[in-house]
């Protein structure tokens, strides 16, 4: 759902079948569908970060600080609606915190680093979808 109304949902369905797995520890990846700020209708990612942690899981990232998503609908898609004009894709693409790893909390993230080239380094530019 790419509003993140079902994402609290999934996390607690996950909890629940995690707790049938004492001996074990969960090691979960997300597209939590979080966005910056808050609007009606819209997962904020401070609401999830404050959902997850309060349920005792640790999370990284452990705050919504920088967009894990850059993308903007091209022409080519089906919903030309949606579309919009690649010099306006910085203004009006889906810019957001949206991806996370949970853990059980007896676990740290030791080192958190976005890369969307494969070669440990980010490149901040728009992903056309």
């Amino acid at each position: 759902d790419t509003n993140g109304l079902a994402t609290k949902g999934v996390v607690d369905a996950v909890r629940a079948a995690a707790e049938h797995y004492p001996e074990h520890q969960l090691i979960f990846g997300l597209d939590a569908n979080a966005h910056f700020g808050t609007k009606k209708g819209r997962l904020a990612a401070a609401d999830y970060l404050a959902h997850v942690t309060g349920l005792g899981y640790g999370v990284a990232p452990a705050e919504a600080a920088e967009p894990t998503t850059y993308n903007a609908r091209t022409y080519l898609q089906t919903q030309l609606a949606k579309a919009i004009p690649r010099a306006q894709a910085a203004e009006l693409g889906d810019r957001n915190p949206k991806d996370y790893v949970l853990f059980s909390s007896n676990w740290k993230a030791a080192e958190i680093a976005r890369d969307n080239t494969g070669d440990h380094r980010f490149v901040d530019s728009v992903f056309p979808t």
